[in-house]
């Protein structure tokens, strides 16, 4: 460190202090010139000279190191001008030493010499001035003169000793301050280093637990492993909080702006609190319907924030609840995001509040440490919240809990609400909650606030009732459409509930904990409770209601082409399009897109903006080349899972005629086609239409199958008690809570697959046999560090994972797409461990769930007819992991062959043999009999 820098704090104070000192002296020189008439004709010079500096000073002219020796040396001429007079002859010394000192502020010992230097010359002139005039010196005179020399010469000493011992103690001190930001420096990138080392390994045990947890049946050794799980979630919770923070205390925290939704990231965090088995007390979610659909900000901060409040709120909350209330406040730039989050908790008195910014502080931490935690949580939450430009309070009293409010400006991109219903003018709610299980008041003013709010902000007519009586005098005389109710009482009139469920939508509100009955039609939502799943379940119920009165969109012998490169994406394109009675054909590249729109002719083709080779942009363009050639237009809509406002401009200013996300939303399809397809194209089918075609769905479906398999189907729907929820709805209400419990949110998925629950478990079964080999592409790509690629698949991984509601895995892909994207290694080297063993951990868990039912499922699953040149490559490939011995290998082939059937012959079924060969690494047998399959498939081609 320079000595420049050393002193720069104190050299900056000097200057203006030595400009102050020089203004001084000019200003009482210039009125004394006045008054003892000298020199008049040096007054405007000093006062140019003066105006000259404060000018300089103003509009910061040259360096402060020029500055100050231009000051110095006008002060210096002021001094010798004032000295050259008989009258001030004694009162250099004095006004000389006060100089120096003033001087020494700047730690240049230079300035002080050339000050005492001065001192002696102007006397040293006025001295041979007076032996001119004949001056009679005194004893007196000439004594005075000495002890004046003499002071000055004092001064001059003192100053000396007291510059360099201030030297020496500044250079200790940044030597010091050195050492100690050197070391700061060297613990926190050994922080961070370390937390990225440890967090994979951890990961990774957090993953392994989860696949051991579906294997082991033994009761006491899944206990142990859940424990195991537990600890290795805490932590790497525990490291995520040091990374944070060694990002706060370093200055390193960057903030983005990226585009996201409310509804998302509320979503998540409950998902995320659900998984961490953050428990103990009631979370209740409270937010405003009203508030903007997507905001502009740093979504990862927020919800950190969020978590770490909600987090301590349970800590320190043995009974009662979290209450989380999120709201937004319009401004000029966009919105005032607000947080309040309020608990039952312990609090805190006015001591431990003054404390709680303070690093590492956990209240009374000696008695609370059995709570957990760093106790970082707060000085995050603040970090975050100043670096985004918001701000924090918090109040609390102790033994009555806490309120903690942050408000952080956002950015708005969608300004529609974040949650509708769809015609709340048609329904009818009643809600059903007595509370009587909670001892804390608080419990029930909270839920009650955040239904009121809700059913407000919604629109919606809703009756709350607290006596089972008053339901049935209720039913009597309004027409309702919903019930929702608590566990409590679900329990008490169970009977009574389940018979409702043939006249209204019965939904309960209840906790992970809770298990319904196996044959029962009541739908759930699962704490923490929120607006979205509310709204999501009214909205799925509604649609029944506008289809049977308006009818459902019918478009048939409209013919589609579907383009993406990935299969299961394909697959629900199909399923979706010929819901409307559509001819779908699927192309899994650019190029083959654009082979097909040569020799025919589509009404409207969806194209996959991100696919490896040609992406989605560039197809469109050379389809547009080719539509002028042809002379006749294609419609072409972009598909893709960035739905945010600036991508859909991107596209329709790239050249699209319309943009739908993945996963496809319904409604924005129908806009779509509403908007491309000529009117005499849409038709639309009544309730019993639709009612018809399905019956001769299922005949056909039937028809197609074993016999055996038929018979047995005939048996179970004979023997059931309902025919239509006999042995399948029991089969499907044991997968989807099996599924919510494994965090894949069954009710989202369904709703992208048009509620067709049969459709969804292909798609799960899809996603569970691509899993294996995505996964080892992913690490392959991350390994290479080839980020263009990994983005890719990443973007593929984020749309197939929400698609089936698995939201958690999808916002991690997407936050790693995002990286990818900007290389941030960082954030990939953090982010991709936790990613592949959330990924490892929902493919065992379908496997294992899906497990008997498998063959069944693929026997359903649409085949796509094989090209002879591919399945040939496909069999060249086998034959050769026989020969190398790669079981791993051949099991990548096997599952892709059992996506396609070849000449109507399902290739599942003709390699079943196969696959128990190499489960059993007999690759000896296998290939002789991989041999005899493919005489038999090649051989009976004319056939």
């Amino acid at each position: 460190m320079g000595e420049k820098d050393s002193k720069s704090g104190i050299f900056e104070t000097s200057y203006i202090v030595i400009l102050m000192s020089y203004t001084l002296l000019s200003v009482v020189l210039m009125v004394a010139t006045v008054l003892l008439s000298w020199e008049l004709w040096a007054v405007p010079l000093m006062a140019v000279s003066l105006i000259g500096c404060w000018l300089m000073h103003i509009f910061q002219k040259m360096t402060e190191h020029y500055r100050i020796w231009m000051y110095v040396i006008l002060m210096m001429v002021t001094f010798f001008f004032y000295g050259i007079h008989d009258s001030s002859l004694f009162d250099l010394a004095p006004l000389i030493c006060v100089m120096m000192m003033i001087f020494a502020m700047t730690g240049k010992t230079i300035l002080v010499n050339l000050c005492s230097i001065i001192y002696y010359v102007t006397m040293i002139y006025d001295l041979i001035e007076m032996v001119r005039s004949d001056y009679e010196f005194e004893r007196l005179f000439v004594l005075r003169v000495a002890a004046h020399f003499s002071l000055v010469l004092i001064a001059l000493h003192i100053i000396h000793i007291i510059i360099r011992r201030w030297l020496e103690n500044v250079q200790k001190t940044d030597e010091q301050i050195a050492y100690l930001t050197d070391t700061t420096r060297r613990m926190d990138n050994f922080l961070a280093n370390v937390s990225h080392e440890i967090r994979t390994p951890v990961n990774a045990v957090i993953g392994l637990c989860a696949v051991l947890l579906k294997r082991e049946k033994e009761e006491a050794l899944q206990k142990d492993i859940r424990s195991i799980q537990e600890a290795g979630q805490r932590v790497a919770e525990q490291i995520g909080d040091i990374l944070d923070f060694t990002e706060i205390d370093m200055e390193r925290l960057s903030v983005s702006n990226e585009v996201y939704m409310i509804s998302s990231m509320v979503n998540d965090l409950i998902a995320e609190l659900s998984r961490s088995g953050k428990k103990g007390c009631e979370v209740i979610f409270d937010i405003d319907t009203s508030m903007p659909l997507s905001l502009i900000g740093d979504e990862n901060k927020v919800q950190k924030i969020l978590w770490h409040l909600i987090g301590n709120g349970i800590k320190f909350t043995k009974k009662g609840c979290v209450y989380v209330h999120i709201y937004a406040i319009s401004k000029p730039y966009g919105v005032n995001l607000c947080m309040d989050v309020e608990d039952t908790g312990i609090g805190m008195d006015e001591e431990e509040l003054q404390m709680v910014y303070e690093k590492f502080y956990q209240s009374d931490s000696g008695r609370n440490r059995t709570a957990g935690g760093l106790g970082l949580g707060m000085s995050i939450v603040y970090g975050f919240v100043k670096e985004m430009g918001g701000f924090l309070t918090i109040e609390s009293e102790k033994n009555n809990g806490t309120h903690v409010h942050a408000s952080i400006p956002q950015g708005v991109s969608e300004e529609m609400e974040c949650v509708s219903v769809h015609k709340p003018e048609q329904l009818c709610i009643a809600t059903f909650f007595q509370f009587n299980s909670f001892d804390t008041p608080q419990v029930r003013e909270y839920y009650t606030r955040t239904i009121v709010g809700m059913v407000r902000g919604l629109g919606l007519t809703t009756y709350q009732v607290t006596q089972w009586t008053e339901f049935r005098r209720l039913q009597k005389q309004y027409h309702l459409t919903h019930l929702f109710l608590g566990t409590d009482e679900y329990a008490r009139y169970a009977e009574e509930v389940e018979e409702l469920t043939d006249r209204l939508e019965v939904i309960l509100i209840a906790g992970e904990e809770f298990e319904l009955p196996s044959d029962t039609t009541v739908r759930v939502i699962r704490k923490p409770f929120s607006c979205f799943p509310f709204a999501q379940i009214i909205n799925n119920a509604t649609m029944s209601v506008k289809d049977s009165e308006d009818g459902q969109m019918y478009c048939k012998g409209v013919h589609v082409l579907v383009v993406d490169d990935e299969p299961m994406n394909l697959m629900v394109a199909e399923g979706i399009f010929k819901g409307y009675g559509m001819i779908v054909t699927k192309a899994s590249s650019g190029m083959e897109a654009l082979e097909l729109c040569k020799v025919e002719n589509y009404d409207l083709i969806f194209m996959d903006h991100m696919m490896p080779g040609m992406d989605g942009v560039e197809t469109m363009k050379r389809l547009r080349t080719l539509e002028r050639e042809r002379e006749r237009p294609f419609n072409i809509v972009a598909l893709t899972a960035n739905a945010v406002s600036s991508a859909r401009d991107m596209f329709l200013s790239e050249g699209f005629d319309g943009f739908v996300p993945k996963p496809i939303e319904i409604a924005e399809l129908e806009r779509v086609i509403k908007k491309l397809l000529p009117r005499s194209a849409i038709t639309y089918r009544t309730g019993g239409e639709m009612k018809e075609q399905e019956k001769q769905q299922k005949k056909e479906k039937k028809a197609k199958r074993p016999e055996k398999q038929r018979k047995a189907e005939e048996t179970c729907i004979t023997a059931g008690k309902k025919s239509t929820r006999g042995y399948e709805q029991q089969k499907l209400t044991e997968y989807f809570k099996k599924l919510d419990k494994e965090g894949i949110r069954t009710t989202a998925g369904l709703n992208y697959c048009r509620n067709d629950a049969q459709f969804y478990q292909m798609l799960l079964l899809q996603f569970s046999s691509d899993a294996d080999r995505k996964r080892k592409e992913l690490q392959k790509l991350f390994e290479e560090k080839d980020w263009h690629n990994y983005m890719i698949n990443v973007h593929a991984l984020k749309s197939t994972a929400k698609m089936i509601g698995a939201d958690e895995l999808s916002e991690l892909a997407r936050k790693l797409e995002r990286a990818a994207e900007k290389e941030t290694v960082s954030e990939l080297m953090t982010g991709h461990g936790k990613m592949m063993s959330l990924y490892i951990q929902i493919a065992s868990a379908l496997q294992e769930i899906l497990g008997t039912d498998k063959k069944r499922i693929m026997e359903e699953m649409p085949k796509k007819e094989i090209a002879k040149e591919k399945l040939e490559r496909l069999l060249d490939e086998l034959s050769d992991s026989f020969s190398t011995y790669e079981a791993e290998k051949a099991e990548e082939v096997l599952t892709e062959l059992n996506r396609f059937q070849y000449q109507k012959r399902s290739l599942a079924e003709e390699f079943s043999e196969i696959r128990s060969l190499v489960s059993e690494f007999d690759l000896g047998a296998a290939e002789q009999k991989l041999q005899e399959i493919r005489t038999g498939l090649m051989g009976g081609e004319g056939s």
